[in-house]
């Protein structure tokens, strides 16, 4: 997950709507015993779309020249300052719920999420002790591989844009046939990596589209029943290429939703601890088998309310000042250790 440059703003924007889509799935713990459970269950497979759109947009904002222009080591530098920070706290966070309502994960799950790793896993989301987390160990395989595979990919999408094009979402589409088969786990890395080689394409290949907010919605609401993530993924691809083109509606570079954005990345990683805690309280007063539909759906939204709230604090006291501290460090030793020519 990455914060949108200053030449984008629409696209942070887009990051405050993708991490409220994805809330929306999680809030079936809160629903799951009242009227609305059924039908929040069917429609809930759209909240992927909003992992998809970070993908997608990982793609887009990591192929641009200012990313990658340092060389591998420096990108992976500020790949791991920018994420680890605020994913250990969420990590940490999601242990210590554990400790409270379940039984400890051992030590080698532990180890597996903390390193990333947990999504290789045949258990697939059942391995995340944090459930967001999988999509993190996703993206790690694209930082590992983007600036190794940059130099000839971007200049095969610039030589061949259609060809390239089709290509990646023919890969799309077999990496969704691929996470079908039943020994294949959901959470399989190398399944999604087409869908951010489609950011990579959007960045290279600058296009707008008519309506694209109707292709976007029209693929979202169709990903239930198709159970492919190509659809939603080029729709996705073809969104953020417009608005990148465009410079987006006013309501997307708007200062609150500039603000959301910046704040999505903690709050995709720490609206699960919130609504655990709604689901705890509600066991202790209530029952969540009694919840009744009101109340399911007020708790919902106090969790989302609260899950804005803390991912603000974060951002502004752990995720930012460990970032800059974190790039200043090193900027600091490459000075120190580069040899002074006069």
């Amino acid at each position: 997950m990455t914060t949108a440059r200053a030449d984008y703003p629409a696209l942070t924007g887009l990051r405050a709507i993708a991490a409220s889509v994805v809330f929306a799935n999680h809030i079936g713990y809160l629903l799951g015993h009242t009227s609305l459970g059924r039908g929040w269950a069917a429609i809930t497979p759209v909240s992927l779309v909003g992992v998809y759109t970070f993908f997608v947009l990982s793609g887009f904002l990591l192929a641009q020249p200012a990313s990658l222009d340092r060389g591998p080591r420096a990108f992976w530098r500020r790949r791991a300052a920018r994420i680890l920070p605020v994913y250990w706290l969420a990590l940490v966070g999601s242990v210590a719920m554990l400790a409270v309502t379940e039984e400890l994960p051992g030590f080698r799950t532990i180890a597996a999420n903390a390193s990333l790793l947990h999504s290789w896993s045949a258990s697939g989301q059942a391995a995340s002790i944090n459930l967001p987390a999988w999509s993190l160990s996703v993206e790690l395989v694209f930082y590992a591989a983007l600036p190794l595979a940059a130099p000839a990919l971007i200049p095969w999408i610039r030589r061949q844009p259609r060809a390239s094009l089709f290509a990646i979402a023919a890969a799309c589409v077999v990496g969704s046939i691929v996470l079908q088969v039943e020994a294949v786990p959901a959470t399989f890395p190398l399944a999604y990596l087409p869908i951010f080689l489609l950011g990579v394409h959007a960045a290279t290949v600058r296009t707008t589209v008519p309506a694209p907010w109707l292709m976007f919605g029209a693929a979202a609401v169709t990903y239930p029943v198709l159970h492919n993530h190509a659809l939603p993924a080029l729709a996705a691809a073809a969104l953020i290429g417009h608005l990148a083109s465009t410079g987006g509606p006013a309501w997307l570079r708007s200062a609150p939703a500039l603000r959301l954005g910046a704040w999505s990345y903690g709050f995709f990683l720490l609206h699960v601890l919130v609504i655990d805690a709604g689901a705890i309280l509600l066991d202790h007063t209530i029952g969540r088998g009694a919840v009744i539909t009101p109340v399911g759906l007020a708790v919902a939204c106090f969790a989302f309310v609260i899950a804005w709230v803390l991912s603000a604090a974060v951002y502004r006291l752990v995720e930012e000042p460990a970032r800059r501290a974190l790039t200043r460090r090193r900027h600091a030793v490459a000075l120190e250790a580069a040899p002074v020519v006069r």
